[in-house]
């Protein structure tokens, strides 16, 4: 349980709400005096922020708990209830919508709240209509300043971390953010400035009531001093005649005696009395005076000098005779010898006349009292003689200063329960304790003035300060919504034209924002312009983008149709000739084992081989398409130019063409034209394959009528050749009478796998020959061209620059017959490669030729036997499990007996890099799988200085 209180009182939401209430409780606790009972509270800052962050229930229980203060600061539950009214409108208010705190405010204290102020105080508190009107204006000030300190609040954000509230409740309006920045500047400023006002105004007023109570209790001192004066200097002459007649009974001591009562209203009664303290004559002011009413003396403590004295009343009784009485002795004296005293009752009722007596301009109350608190007299209608004066029972005493000196000066504030602080300062008053004199007259003098008639005008200076500030905050509120609004109005017009701006910029609408008369929106809106104009710009790339891509798209389907039918294409191309082959090898084998007759054995086998042969040729063009293609790609093709002679290069084009097209029954011509060169400077592979590939679509498009390949000599027009001087311009054309192409089709004939005929037509090939074709053109600086009719035949030509002699003689080739063997001592051949029908090839070529040939099946095989056997010549493959023929020759180059030993590499792969690397790793030459047994041989030759002998 107690881990549970833990864990509730540590989560942050918890411990800020705790924290908020204990805030406003306190708020209303430290409250802040604004005058005579009128003061400033703060709880309500964290009550509404309670509001905005919890909702209305927690508020409405932060609201009882702060505004439980209010009921001891002021002695009744009213503005508890009106504290928690707010606290309920505003809750419901923000619940509504509306999240403007400081506007909500506002309306509950005009609608609500001053109406329900008057009612409390005015009807059922009674406490008059000014001090109501103050209190109404003052709660409305006090509350809209704590709804602006809230709103300020809220506004940062580090409340709503600190409890784990989500940040999107601590977004405002920055319409609501302006106003309440412009209600502050206008209304703290404001209030600040009232507040020392009236502060100054009230010290004012203190200190002038004060120096008018200063100075009324001086003057009334001193005229009380000089009634006492006159009245010891007559008893003064009548000591000295006392003293001449030695205090004998006389009739003219009684005379005397009645003589000064008459002309002294201070003194109630006189008496001379002997040094035995017996009454000698007595006079009264009154007419009834007998012996009985003399005062006994014989029990009191006379002093021999001039003293005043009192004798308090110890009796019940309630005349005149009964009450305290204040006496003024004056010894006798004669011959320095005491005599007796006269002693004189001074007239307490006189006293309260003198009290009475208008010195000062202001309703003062006096009281006369003696050092025990005892009243003596007083102007007080309810304070009476004889009683004791304590203040501190019926009311606060707060003693004040003035100027900074200390007079005795104090502030009396009346207790009384249920009724207000403020109405409670109307019945106060101010008062000045002064001593009249420590020797001749030891009374105490107390003046006081009432706080009403000070209180009335400050409350009228409070109530105009009041209403002022009251009305410059609505005012500020209301002029700060005008303007927040005015101000936010071209942001919110922003606003509203980009809620939409990609629909307008989608639709290619000109978007103009709206002129504000602030230069700063104005800049910000052109600027906005620029960006909108810019993301159009963008937009319509994009939308360009866009196509293109819709268009790449609809390519790239188009393109893995084409792709999905060269697979099938290519599937058919390869397993075509590969039936052939694995067909006629099992039917070779058969024959082999079953017939009877080596003429039909013989004949059979070798037209068995022609097929696997002409097939597997097959094969290897078609591999070697798709390798051209990839190259030309990758543009990784590269001319290798040799110097060929055009004669025998024709020759061996025509003589293999044409009896590919007598297998169609049609005819095949060979026609050139001009002054053709005996010998050019070109690549003769890539030439060779390219005019293969276009007589070989004639011949397979063509069903009657002829193919003819003709080769002219031409101008040259261009000058961006690299041979400016002896150069020779050719045009190669490929005439047919096929099937032709359609005039829409003619720029795709040259895309990637595209075959634009018939489906009946389409039989043969991987639709890359055309392609590659046209880039290996390129290469040679020339372009292929195309003219062609539907079902009427087509042109291919192109035109290519060579030098035109690069080597004088003609160039003549003999006739090399069949190698049988070698002259000279046995060579040692050893024989790398992993696939075992590679190494039976190489071996059944090699090893009739005499060569003694050892194997391995891999490099680290191969490594073993070349250190064992030392073979005169290496022919390994490059890419094999265990060690690759690139770490085998790496090696062997490492080793001083393989130095210099010839190594020829062998692979399946054609790409140059595959070949550069392997001379690199230090590979004397290269040769692509299938192996061409005339390359192999004519390698060994050259590298092993060998004769050979031919049949």
């Amino acid at each position: 349980m107690l881990n549970k209180v833990r864990t509730l009182w540590l989560n942050p939401s918890i411990l800020l709400l705790a924290i908020l209430i204990a805030a406003g409780y306190a708020g209303n606790y430290l409250s802040f005096p604004f005058g005579f009972g009128v003061d400033f509270l703060f709880g309500s800052i964290t009550v509404l922020i309670v509001v905005r962050l919890y909702g209305i229930w927690w508020g409405t229980v932060a609201s009882l708990i702060a505004g439980s203060y209010t009921i001891a600061l002021w002695q009744h539950p009213y503005a508890l209830i009106i504290f928690t009214c707010e606290t309920l409108f505003v809750a419901w208010r923000l619940r509504r919508g509306n999240q403007n705190l400081l506007l909500i405010d506002m309306i509950f204290w005009l609608l609500i709240g001053m109406p329900l102020v008057w009612l409390f105080y005015g009807g059922i508190l009674q406490v008059g209509a000014i001090t109501t009107l103050i209190i109404v204006v003052k709660q409305a000030v006090n509350g809209i300043f704590d709804a602006l300190v809230a709103s300020l609040l809220l506004t940062y954000k580090p409340l709503y971390r600190w409890g784990n509230f989500s940040l999107r409740n601590a977004n405002f309006s920055f319409e609501q953010i302006l106003l309440n920045l412009l209600v502050a500047f206008v209304l703290i400023p404001a209030l600040m400035l009232m507040f020392v006002s009236n502060r100054v105004a009230m010290k004012h007023e203190q200190n002038t009531l004060i120096a008018t109570l200063d100075t009324s209790a001086q003057n009334m001192s001193a005229y009380l001093l000089r009634w006492h004066q006159s009245g010891l200097e007559a008893l003064s002459r009548l000591a000295e005649t006392s003293s001449e007649t030695q205090i004998v009974i006389s009739g003219q001591t009684q005379q005397s005696i009645e003589l000064a009562i008459g002309s002294l209203p201070l003194f109630r009664q006189i008496y001379i009395i002997n040094a035995d303290l017996e009454v000698i004559a007595a006079a009264s002011s009154s007419n009834e005076f007998d012996r009985s009413d003399y005062l006994d003396f014989s029990q009191l403590d006379i002093p021999r000098n001039p003293q005043i004295f009192i004798i308090p009343d110890l009796t019940e009784e309630t005349d005149a005779s009964s009450k305290t009485k204040i006496l003024q002795t004056l010894p006798i004296i004669l011959d320095n010898r005491w005599l007796g005293n006269i002693i004189a009752e001074l007239d307490i009722d006189f006293i309260g006349q003198l009290l009475q007596t208008e010195t000062y301009t202001v309703p003062l109350k006096s009281t006369l009292f003696d050092e025990n608190q005892l009243i003596i007299a007083s102007t007080h209608n309810e304070l009476d003689a004889q009683q004791v004066l304590n203040r501190s029972q019926t009311g606060e005493i707060n003693y004040v200063e003035s100027d900074g000196e200390d007079r005795e000066i104090y502030h009396w504030l009346p207790i009384v329960e249920g009724k207000p602080l403020i109405g409670r300062w109307k019945e106060s008053f101010y008062g000045r304790n002064l001593l009249i004199d420590e020797e001749i007259i030891p009374l105490n003098l107390i003046m006081e003035a009432p706080a009403a008639p000070y209180i009335e005008y400050l409350q009228l200076l409070y109530i105009r300060s009041l209403t002022m500030l009251l009305l410059i905050a609505f005012g500020s509120i209301l002029t700060a919504k005008f303007f927040s609004r005015l101000l936010v109005k071209p942001i919110l017009n922003l606003a509203k034209f980009t809620t939409n701006v990609p629909d307008k910029l989608i639709q290619l609408e000109a978007i103009e924002l709206p002129r504000s008369f602030v230069q700063e929106m104005n800049v910000l809106a052109n600027n906005f312009e620029e960006m909108s104009h810019t993301i159009e710009q963008n937009i319509q790339q994009t939308q360009q983008t866009n196509q293109e891509l819709k268009k790449a798209k609809e390519t790239a389907e188009v393109a893995n149709q084409t792709k999905a039918q060269f697979l099938a294409n290519i599937s058919h191309e390869l397993k075509t000739p590969l039936n052939s082959i694995i067909g006629y090898s099992k039917l070779i084998q058969k024959n082999l084992a079953n017939s009877h007759s080596p003429t039909e054995d013989r004949f059979n086998v070798i037209q068995g081989i022609e097929i696997i042969n002409q097939s597997g040729k097959y094969l290897l063009s078609l591999i070697d398409e798709i390798l051209d293609f990839s190259k030309v790609q990758a543009n990784k093709t590269r001319l290798y130019p040799s110097v060929i002679n055009i004669a025998t290069f024709m020759e061996e084009i025509v003589k293999i063409n044409a009896t590919k097209a007598a297998t169609k029954n049609i005819a095949f011509k060979y026609q050139t034209s001009g002054d053709l060169p005996t010998n050019i400077y070109t690549d003769e592979i890539r030439l060779k394959q390219i005019l293969f590939n276009l007589i070989d679509n004639a011949i397979k498009y063509t069903n009657k009528g002829k193919v003819t390949l003709k080769i002219s000599q031409i101008d040259c027009v261009s000058t961006t050749d690299s041979y400016p001087q002896d150069r020779v311009c050719l045009r190669f054309a490929v005439i047919d009478t096929g099937v032709g192409i359609a005039r829409q089709n003619l720029t795709k004939i040259f895309q990637p796998f595209e075959q634009i005929n018939t489906l009946a037509s389409r039989r043969f090939g991987t639709g890359l020959g055309l392609t590659i074709c046209q880039q290996l053109v390129e290469l040679m600086q020339g372009k292929l061209e195309v003219q062609s009719r539907l079902n009427e035949g087509s042109v291919f030509w192109f035109d290519a620059v060579f030098p035109k002699t690069k080597v004088d003689s003609e160039i003549s080739s003999e006739p090399i017959g069949e190698i049988v063997g070698y002259q000279g001592k046995r060579k040692t051949i050893l024989i790398i490669d992993d696939i075992r029908a590679s190494r039976l090839l190489l071996t059944d070529i090699l090893k009739p030729l005499l060569f003694k040939i050892i194997i391995a099946q891999n490099g680290e095989q191969g490594l073993e036997l070349a250190l064992k056997h030392k073979p005169d010549l290496i022919v390994t493959d490059l890419f094999m499990p265990f060690k690759t023929g690139f770490t085998l020759v790496a090696e062997l180059r490492k080793i001083e007996d393989f130095a210099q030993a010839p190594m020829i590499a062998i692979s399946a792969s054609d790409f140059e890099e595959v070949e550069q690397q392997s001379k690199a790793m230090g590979c004397d030459d290269f040769l692509t799988k299938p192996i061409d047994d005339e390359k192999l041989l004519h390698l060994i030759g050259k590298y092993l200085n060998l004769k050979w002998i031919y049949r």
